[in-house]
């Protein structure tokens, strides 16, 4: 079973913080508590994200609201009918769509959602994704242009 965690910005210095996300309705406030000491701090709302329970390359914890770089291995067929694999390198938005941990890029204004770990087509794959921001602190990496999909 995975440890359901979440991250959130502290709503006075702005420093990331783990734990456990809870709401009170009177005073309205949101907080992230630590599981181990009982410490609560608030945090804003809108930078909550749920960890997927995924890593990145580099061991990193993956939460929503994380841009990754994802590189991707896509088979080809050369004029001789050899298979050889192309690197595809792809900035993207962690999300969670319809209970799954998905990638989410925008195409001309068009959302696409690529499950994290699913083979897109049979010949597509991820070789690895990194851990690269956050759409919270850097939201220009998302304004990097996608040469394919």
């Amino acid at each position: 079973m995975r440890n359901i965690l979440f991250r959130g910005k502290h709503i006075n210095t702005g420093e990331w913080i783990e734990g456990n996300y809870e709401y009170y309705h009177k005073p309205k406030k949101y907080i992230i508590s630590n599981p181990y000491t009982g410490e609560t701090k608030g945090v804003i709302p809108e930078t909550v994200g749920q960890y997927t329970g995924l890593t990145d390359m580099n061991g990193k914890k993956i939460f929503e609201g994380d841009i990754c770089q994802v590189v991707y291995l896509d088979r080809q067929l050369n004029s001789n009918g050899k298979h050889y694999d192309v690197e595809n390198v792809m900035i993207e938005e962690v999300v969670f769509e319809k209970g799954t941990c998905c990638f989410k890029i925008t195409f001309e204004d068009i959302a696409l959602y690529r499950p994290i770990g699913f083979e897109i087509y049979e010949k597509q794959k991820i070789k690895y994704f990194e851990v690269i921001g956050n759409i919270h602190d850097n939201p220009e990496l998302l304004e990097v242009k996608n040469d394919t999909l």
